[in-house]
């Protein structure tokens, strides 16, 4: 009975092991950013970020902070006690307020009044906070996004 018990304890334990691993880190890419109101030297944004989960398992968080930069300059940093709720190999969209300075905001703006129909780079880079038990998860990506339709039409226009 103990010869036996010996190798069931041990694949129990290696079971276990595989089970708490720690997970891969979110996949999160910039989906829209709308204007939010601000004073002539600090701007308010509403950035929606779309969360993927590639693990086979649930996460679940606190929230997140991050840095956003528009076309290769800083713009904005962002952070949000909303809780996340990743399903397994699913995914979410959260939308955090972010304010820029009239800097960040007018190199911005300057390359989206020039070239409206143009893609901005972006990149994220910022961490999912006390996800499960295990701290901080980081998370890195970059993209492209592009101004909605209906704003790019104004800005064509010259109706901003």
């Amino acid at each position: 009975m103990r010869s036996i018990a010996i190798p069931l304890l041990a694949a129990a334990a290696l079971s276990a092991c595989s089970t708490l691993s720690r997970p891969q880190k979110p996949q999160v890419d910039v989906v829209d950013l709308r204007p939010a109101g601000g004073t002539l030297f600090r701007q308010s944004f509403d950035v929606t970020l779309r969360m993927r989960n590639p693990n086979n398992q649930a996460l679940r968080g606190e929230g997140i902070k991050f840095d956003l930069k528009l076309a290769g300059q800083p713009f904005a940093q962002g952070m949000t006690q909303q809780a996340i709720s990743l399903p397994a190999l699913g995914e979410q969209d959260l939308t955090v307020r972010v304010d820029t300075s009239l800097n960040g905001w007018l190199a911005v703006a300057d390359r989206l009044l020039s070239r409206p129909q143009a893609a901005l780079d972006y990149e994220v880079n910022g961490t999912a906070e006390g996800v499960q038990g295990w701290g901080s998860l980081p998370f890195s990506s970059r993209g492209q996004w592009t101004l909605p339709e209906s704003l790019r039409k104004r800005l064509e226009a010259g109706h901003p």
